[in-house]
């Protein structure tokens, strides 16, 4: 049988390429940092990187922990290679303090105390704006049932479907269109690692909340892996590290005689009654860009021109902001940035920023 002999040569190729990774030397960052930079690295340098990274970035400390096993590294290579991002984003989630995390990134990026003159102008379509988006249209409350059963006419269902189908959200978490309901909560819900199950509740059949990760076969090792109570204190003590180093970095800039930048705008936010709270009163607000007034010289602009389309503009304008123009390709991202104030105008970005964070 062909598609027998298929199917066991595939299985050969993940065993093999999964024991030579794990089997791959053990290196430190800096040369496996090296290594992605070189054009011609073998593959055995190749393996020795990747590893280095997963145990040592990713999720460091992995090699001392029980799951440490080349079936791990199938089941992440060639099963599901968004699992980690999954449960880095659930953590977020359940964890808002984790904020901190992106302020720092701000802080750093703006040079903050700096007197170089440089701004990096960046994407920050960080991983905790997103868990924050999560939090916002409810999700939280909602995977804290998971004894709970649905059906497309749940009213959790409909508010969930709702709240992530806004205008403001679409781009991060998808247009529904003609999505069936369920298949829709189901994509939301697995950016955290969680899917919806058919079950048979009341002679009807209902939907329960489960977790991808609580038990997941790798057929080739013929292996079950708790992934979730394996991996996730590894994330957390990840995140624990980081959160410290953030809380250090902001007290430093905090003692810098500069003016600190409002950073906590929020992409995809809704009228103050839809937004997700715990019950306890502990989550922040966030609030619309709140940019100075520019010298008298500097170009102000038209919003009436854009203001039908001021949605699509702002996320045009996004990709754009510190892009150099085709007929002066050398300009350095601030310098791209003044030349789209002078061909655009300030009111008109400040107007578009509120619909964008990097803007």
């Amino acid at each position: 049988d062909k598609s027998a002999q298929w199917q066991q040569a595939k299985e050969e190729v993940v065993r093999r390429n999964s024991e030579l990774t794990y089997y791959a030397e053990d290196i430190d960052l800096i040369e496996a940092e090296k290594i992605f930079q070189e054009f011609n690295a073998n593959i055995d340098k190749q393996r020795a990187a990747k590893k280095a990274m997963l145990t040592k970035v990713r999720l460091p400390g992995l090699t001392d922990t029980e799951i440490w096993h080349p079936a791990l590294l199938a089941f992440l290579d060639y099963s599901d290679r968004n699992c980690i991002s999954r449960l880095e984003l659930r953590h977020l989630l359940n964890n808002p303090e984790l904020e901190l995390c992106r302020q720092s990134a701000w802080y750093h990026n703006l040079n903050l105390g700096a007197n170089n003159g440089k701004i990096m102008l960046q994407d920050l379509r960080s991983p905790q704006l997103k868990a924050q988006m999560l939090r916002d249209i409810g999700l939280l409350d909602f995977i804290n049932n998971p004894d709970k059963f649905y059906d497309g006419d749940s009213p959790e269902i409909q508010t969930l479907i709702r709240r992530a189908n806004h205008w403001r959200r679409q781009r991060y978490l998808g247009r529904r269109g003609n999505i069936p309901a369920m298949k829709y909560v189901n994509k939301i819900l697995a950016r955290v690692g969680y899917k919806l199950v058919a079950k048979k509740h009341n002679s009807k059949r209902m939907y329960q909340i489960a977790d991808m990760y609580e038990e997941v076969n790798v057929a080739v090792y013929d292996q079950n892996l708790q992934l979730t109570a394996a991996l996730t204190p590894i994330i957390a003590s990840k995140y624990e590290i980081q959160l410290k180093k953030a809380t250090e970095h902001i007290q430093q800039v905090s003692q810098v005689g500069t003016e600190q930048p409002n950073i906590s705008i929020m992409v995809g936010s809704v009228p103050i009654e839809e937004q997700w709270r715990e019950p306890i009163n502990t989550s922040q607000g966030y609030t619309v860009a709140n940019l100075p007034e520019p010298p008298p010289d500097v170009y102000r602009g038209d919003i009436a021109i854009y203001e039908d389309d001021m949605l699509d503009f702002a996320l045009d304008l996004e990709i754009l902001i510190d892009l150099p123009p085709v007929q002066q390709p050398d300009l350095t991202p601030l310098e791209a940035f003044k030349y789209k104030v002078q061909t655009f105008g300030w009111n008109v970005i400040k107007e578009a920023s509120k619909h964008s964070e990097a803007l």
